[in-house]
């Protein structure tokens, strides 16, 4: 059945005087555990500022992998049976190498979304009535507090995303994990549609391969760095969820199985549950290795800058005028990054600066046209930014880049159009030139002089370019 505090009239019914009762019984609270008591909390209590006062921020933040692999069970604990291998290796050490141990849970027997509540945000069948079904309550409910996924993407740092290996159909986790701070939810057909290649398929058993599954996990979390944040995943396998008939794994089974006191029967059953859980270590052994190699390699985190945000560099400082917040086009070169840079006698503090005029002025433009062409020029209005030094031409030189209304404002001194020489696109445009030459700015193509260094020197600025004369 599915749940488990049932109302006592309906549980009596179902199951009968003794089964109720024991029934009604088995999901009260457990025995603590050793040292957990009063005088335990009381001492958690009067430490309660010193363990939430504020921590030193980790130079790194983690991407973090929370996995519930299904029907995973340590068979080596039961002194019934032997092996001629060890079939968790790697889960074995795992445990010796970190922190281990016993989550608890009130609910007799299935339902892993009953699990999964408790595990992410705290609440159990015991904090509710009889007969609730604490994967279908009002959002409310699950808005009270913070889940475990919000402790993560509340700072803004992390994108939270569930994976399961199975549909969306089960336990209102469509409407349940959005509410507890998930980003995104990936099922079995979004995995399958990541493009994952794998030489034993997407399915073993019944149901998606552990492997291939974690291999999803892995490219959401590559995914997931390289929009600038760190992952946090939570991930339900299925490969070795029942029923465990014999053929469930085509009979194969690779740690060998010393089981004298069963029946063969019996032993074909153990000798399923054997095999799926030595794929699930499998498994988390090549997902470890493969989280380990990805650390090892994973470059700098990124950070995206945006309209007001400035920085330093010697004595240069650089303020990002585009793209700002409220931005909204299809228009990818429209969201190009466009600085203005300015050039001073010497680095120092900028506060010295003030009621300065810079040596040199310099506005970089990147690709940016059209809506984002025009958002430039509203910043380049609130700020008060005109007569340039030198100005790097819009994309490549196109025909309705740089207009001319930009040109009177900057007036620049200098303008460098980046440009491949006998392009496909015909960059620069004539009309483009035409507009650069009536504004009176001097003009240096890269499609004409190859590289092209511009050196904001004490006094004045020189120019250099790769070919002394046009090719």
């Amino acid at each position: 059945d599915f749940y488990p505090r049932m109302a006592p009239a309906e549980n009596h019914s179902l199951h009968g005087l003794t089964l109720s009762l024991w029934r009604d019984a088995f999901p009260q609270p457990k025995i603590p555990p050793e040292g957990y008591d009063a005088d335990f909390m009381l001492d958690v209590l009067g430490r309660i500022d010193q363990l939430t006062e504020a921590r030193e921020e980790p130079e790194a933040r983690p991407n973090i992998l929370f996995i519930l692999s299904e029907s995973f069970y340590d068979l080596t604990r039961l002194p019934v049976l032997q092996y001629e291998g060890d079939p968790l290796e790697n889960f074995h050490a795992l445990e010796a190498e970190s922190v281990s141990g016993t989550f608890h849970s009130h609910y007799l027997g299935y339902g892993t979304g009953y699990l999964e509540i408790p595990m992410l945000y705290g609440l159990n069948a015991l904090d509710l009535p009889p007969g609730t079904n604490i994967c279908f309550q009002d959002e409310a409910v699950y808005e009270r507090f913070d889940a475990l996924a919000e402790q993560f993407t509340k700072s803004g740092d992390y994108t939270a995303e569930m994976l399961h290996a199975y549909d969306n159909t089960l336990y209102n986790r469509t409407v349940t994990y959005p509410l507890l701070g998930f980003n995104d939810l990936y099922f079995s057909d979004e995995i399958q549609q990541m493009g994952i290649e794998r030489a034993d398929g997407a399915y073993g058993g019944f149901y998606m391969r552990d492997g291939y599954f974690f291999q999803g996990m892995l490219e959401r979390m590559q995914a997931v760095n390289e929009s600038g944040k760190r992952a946090f995943l939570f991930g339900i396998t299925m490969e070795n969820h029942q029923p465990f008939e014999p053929q469930k794994f085509n009979y194969e089974c690779q740690i060998p199985l010393i089981a004298p006191d069963f029946t063969p029967a019996q032993r074909d059953i153990i000798r399923v549950m054997l095999e799926g859980i030595t794929r699930a270590d499998q498994a988390l052994g090549e997902l470890v290795a493969a989280a380990e190699q990805a650390s090892q390699s994973s470059p700098v985190p990124v950070g995206y800058l945006r309209a007001g945000m400035s920085f330093g560099c010697g004595s240069a400082d650089f303020t990002c005028l585009h793209p700002g917040e409220s931005l909204g086009t299809e228009d990818v070169n429209a969201y190009s990054e466009c600085f203005y840079v300015e050039f001073w006698e010497s680095a120092g503090d900028s506060q010295g600066r003030e009621g300065k005029a810079p040596e040199w002025t310099l506005l970089l433009t990147g690709d940016v046209q059209n809506e984002g062409e025009a958002a430039l020029q509203k910043e380049l209005d609130a700020r008060d930014i005109r007569d340039i030094s030198v100005l790097k031409a819009a994309h490549h030189g196109s025909k309705n880049s740089t207009p001319e209304e930009l040109l009177e404002r900057l007036s620049p001194r200098l303008t460098v159009i980046s440009s491949g020489r006998n392009n496909r696109y015909g960059h620069p445009h004539a009309e483009l030139l035409e507009r650069l030459e009536e504004s009176g700015t001097m003009i240096a193509q890269t499609a004409r002089y190859g590289a092209i260094t511009v050196d904001f020197a004490h006094g004045g600025v020189r120019v250099s370019a790769f070919c002394a004369e046009p090719p």
